[in-house]
């Protein structure tokens, strides 16, 4: 049964999804090959800081890029398609070999690559694969650094900007369609399709529309396919609608776009370099319009008088009374006297006498104020006390300040106080503790805050995400630490901030000095960014030596006094309930990096994911008692009826 029910979940989802895909503006009409070959690998000579690497030429054509210096060369591998990469790491390959020459030779044209590619990893994602001596002062006999670095700048550009996105939106400056000079067709506005970044021409087609209806460019000449910065406009013949009808005209607006897009693939072998390539996505926008043209009906006489014949007509244009006529063309109001007609309205508008007038409309007054008697008057007219003539009849304020005095967010004077509770943004002060040469938020301080009194109020333990404390009242406070991180020196400075009307939010930045050289590694919730215990993880020192290994706790762990080089953090085990992650960490001691913080972050198993068992996920039904047994037998029929069908379905599908 689970499996029938898992079976009929599967196909309702893909239903689900397949009528998603329909209705969408944008799809994607290719995709990005599965896998790669990477080929024999060549070793280009160390043109910058005498740096080796090699060329990688993919079997069937092109080139590859490695994404890690320091992983084993890949070398006539299989690589599969593990994500897209930025449009930075896309510009790059753009505006690279071998689509562009540098220097007129192969080697240094890819040796310039892909060079521009680890340092652009360098300066976005803080990876060192590339060190000082390369990017400064290293030799550069052929003068390919200053390619490196444009290529560097203008990929950071790119990355910022994304990819471009084609669209088409179609604008008119009003969907009404106006009667042509000729008199034989409804013409609509110039319509501007708004189409961006797309390749070619955009397509306009009739989607629904009376007969004979077309598509003609800005000086009338039929067409359908027209350029990004052109217009079009929709015509209908007057004989294709009705008289007196209103018709709508939709038509669709299509276009494609293929632009260029950077992937990562990664082998089996997790020690082997990961590559990227650059591959073309060719995707379709399109965007409809609807107008509308209205032929006119016969003209008809509406709220007219004909004294030949002394015939009134209403506003729909039949022959009517000529009480009827004054109700229906004369805009009669209540309590009002049309002297015209010498017609008397009463108070719902109804044509009166004189004497029901009179008593109906100048007895009563409503919303005023009758100084001579000293009496007021309420919205229905009867009298009221002052009170109620303000509620009923006055404009009330809602959250406003008049004066000395303050109105709540239901229009009631309030004090001050309750007028910023209700009516002010809460107040929000969010601590950061971090670490004075990195700049990195340190988990493990313990902090304390005080008012202006010197009274604490709230004494909490950093985390790498911050503290944020809510619902302070306005007012000047300090922060101070109580107990400084493992390997840091205590602070004994105190920091305050302000709080007032005028500023809501602040932000409180705390900063701590390592003691010596020190890492400190936090293992941490991917969602609520709590420390996490059990994890077993492992540091190792470029030779691949292991330098620590230990089980986190809640508590972050701290490495001290580490000689001058380049180390890796990689989790070997997760704690129960999580998924191991399989990010290996990159960081560096020397005499310019004395500290740093590395925080792994582990996703939690949940029925979404599939980090669950089927089991574990199911929904069980209570039972509300006997008397509704044969409700339960009759939905179970049905049920068994429709989970039949799919099976059915699905057996005759598998065939």
């Amino acid at each position: 049964m689970k499996n029938i029910v898992s079976k009929l979940g599967k196909i309702i989802a893909a239903f689900v999804l397949s009528a998603v895909m329909m209705f969408a503006d944008t799809q994607v009409v290719n995709a990005a090959a599965k896998s790669i070959k990477v080929g024999k690998v060549t070793l280009l000579p160390g043109y910058v800081a005498g740096v080796k690497f090699h060329i990688k030429p993919l079997v069937g054509g092109g080139y590859s890029y490695c994404l890690n210096i320091n992983k084993k060369t890949a070398s006539d591998v299989t690589e599969y398609l593990d994500k897209e990469m930025n449009a930075g790491i896309a510009y790059i390959m753009e505006n690279g070999y071998p689509k562009k020459s540098f220097t007129g030779n192969k080697n240094k044209d890819f040796y310039i690559t892909q060079a521009a590619i680890w340092w652009y990893l360098d300066d976005t994602t803080g990876t060192t694969y590339l060190g000082n001596g390369f990017k400064k002062t290293g030799s550069d006999k052929y003068g390919l650094r200053k390619h490196i670095k444009s290529l560097v700048s203008g990929a950071k550009k790119a990355k910022n900007a994304g990819y471009a996105k084609a669209s088409v939106k179609a604008t008119v400056s009003t969907t009404k369609m106006d009667l042509g000079p000729a008199k034989k067709n409804y013409v609509s506005k110039a319509i501007n399709a708004n189409a961006k970044n797309i390749t070619g021409k955009y397509s306009v087609s009739v989607v629904s529309a009376p007969k004979g209806t077309y598509i003609v460019d800005t000086n009338g000449n039929k067409q359908t396919s027209f350029k990004a910065n052109e217009k079009f406009m929709v015509r209908v013949p007057v004989a294709s609608i009705a008289e007196g009808k209103t018709i709508t005209a939709k038509v669709k607006i299509q276009a494609s776009a293929t632009i260029n897009k950077a992937y990562k693939y990664a082998p089996k072998d997790s020690s082997i370099q990961p590559m990227t390539i650059l591959q073309p996505e060719t995707t379709k926008v399109s965007d409809t319009i609807s107008l509308k043209a209205t032929r006119p009906a016969p003209v008809k006489k509406v709220c007219q008088y004909d004294k030949n014949t002394n015939t009134y007509f209403g506003k729909t244009g039949t022959v009517v009374t000529k009480n009827e006529y004054i109700k229906q063309c004369t805009n009669p109001t209540a309590c009002s006297y049309n002297k015209e007609f010498d017609v008397y309205f009463g108070k719902d508008g109804s044509i009166v006498t004189k004497e029901q007038y009179e008593d109906q409309c100048l007895e009563k007054k409503y919303c005023e104020y009758d100084s001579s008697k000293n009496q007021y008057f309420g919205k229905d007219g009867k009298v009221v006390t002052k009170e109620q003539y303000e509620d009923q009849c006055l404009e009330k304020k809602y959250c406003e300040q008049d004066g000395d005095k303050y109105f709540g967010k239901d229009g009631t004077i309030v004090t001050k106080e309750e007028y910023l509770n209700q009516c002010s943004e809460p107040t929000n002060a969010t601590i950061l503790k971090l670490d004075k040469n990195t700049n990195n938020p340190i988990a493990g301080a313990v902090l304390v805050v005080k008012d202006a009194n010197g009274n604490a109020i709230k004494e909490f333990t950093s985390t790498t995400s911050g503290y944020s404390i809510k619902g302070l009242a306005n007012g000047t406070y300090t922060v101070e630490e109580k107990q400084a991180p493992n390997g840091y020196e205590l602070s004994n400075e105190k920091v305050s901030f302000t709080l007032s009307d005028a500023i809501r939010n602040v932000e409180v930045k705390f900063y701590n000095t390592p003691k010596d050289r020190v890492v400190v590694i936090n293992k941490v919730d991917s969602v609520t960014g709590k420390s996490l215990a059990g994890a077993v993880i492992v540091v190792k020192n470029e030779a691949g030596e292991e330098v620590a290994s230990f089980t986190s706790t809640t508590e972050a762990y701290v490495l001290k006094d580490l000689a001058d080089g380049t180390y890796t953090v990689e989790e070997l085990e997760a704690p129960e309930g999580y998924f191991v992650n399989e990010e290996v960490q990159t960081f560096t001691i020397d005499g310019e990096h004395t500290s740093y913080q590395v925080t792994i972050k582990d996703v939690p198993k949940t029925c979404e994911n599939g980090g669950k068992d089927a089991d574990e996920c199911s929904v069980e039904v209570p039972n509300t008692g006997s008397s509704s047994l044969p409700f339960y037998l009759i939905g179970i029929a049905i049920m068994a009826s429709g989970v039949g069908y799919v099976y059915k379905k699905n057996k005759a599908y598998q065939k």
